[in-house]
């Protein structure tokens, strides 16, 4: 039987095998994912959640009464417990999620055209290159007219503006990434909305909805937080995060090279990358 969003979180929270990892921030999250999904694909539709983590997301999901694939390499630091990944593993089949191990290379293990919805959540920050390959892969992935569900982290949101202002970064704590073991696993490009909507123009997708949201509200120290959400309801590009929904159109194909005559089209040109 499928479940309400607070019936589903509720369920999550307490079979998570990782209690430390839950705060209340990510039941946000999962809220907002589950509020997108049901807004945009019919109970019972098909989602696929790319770069899922530990399936905490995509178990709400599945619980609402959604056919849940998930995929992630599981390399986080926690990830790699003795047991974790197993315990992973067993969560996410216990919520009905099925679950695959990615690795770094070879081809997406799902079919061509098989989802009304695929979903990466803060992925795209973390890859070092370019996400054409990765995004035109994942879309692939959607049916036509399915939908494409991205959030990711704020490249100008306030907190950092007023730390740029203040001769401070607006990259992760420099102790963390010295002193964080190789690979590197934190943000290596985060967005903006022109980020967003050019990342749409290139994938050739029809952009339905693009907006802020807050994904990292107890980042806040409790007495701004009045403060904070009455400035980023003024300015809601303000806020921590982007959300982006767009929709894959009837007869889409990946496209290959930049639109003729750009400055991009020139640039690699020159530089030799395309002949």
């Amino acid at each position: 039987m499928p479940m309400t969003i607070d019936a589903a979180v509720a369920d999550v929270r307490e079979t998570f095998p990782q209690p430390r990892y839950l705060h209340g921030d990510r039941e946000r999250a999962w809220r907002t994912i589950a509020d997108r999904v049901a807004r945009y694909v019919k109970p019972g539709g098909s989602v696929l959640d790319f770069g899922s983590g530990p399936c905490d997301a995509a178990s709400v999901v599945a619980l609402m009464g959604y056919e849940v694939h998930a995929g992630d390499d599981l390399m986080d630091t926690w990830h790699l417990l003795p047991g974790m990944r197993e315990k992973i593993a067993a969560f996410a089949a216990r919520h009905g999620v099925k679950f695959e191990l990615l690795e770094s290379t070879g081809p997406l293990p799902w079919g061509e055209q098989r989802f009304d919805m695929v979903m990466l959540h803060h992925v795209l920050e973390h890859i070092p290159e370019s996400p054409k390959d990765l995004m035109t892969a994942i879309v692939s992935c959607a049916k036509d007219e399915g939908y494409v569900f991205v959030t990711v982290p704020s490249a100008v949101n306030i907190r950092k503006r007023l730390d740029v202002l203040r001769g401070r970064t607006n990259y992760p704590p420099y102790d963390q990434f010295y002193w964080y073991p190789p690979p590197w696993r934190g943000h290596r490009r985060e967005y903006c909305r022109d980020d967003l909507v050019r990342l749409c123009r290139n994938l050739g997708l029809r952009q339905v909805e693009l907006t802020t949201y807050h994904a990292m509200l107890l980042r806040i120290p409790p007495a701004a937080r009045p403060l904070y959400k009455a400035a980023t309801a003024v300015v809601p590009g303000w806020r921590d995060s982007w959300l982006l929904i767009a929709q894959r159109p009837r007869g889409w194909k990946r496209p290959t090279e930049p639109p003729a005559g750009s400055k991009v089209m020139a640039s690699l040109h020159m530089t030799g990358e395309l002949n």
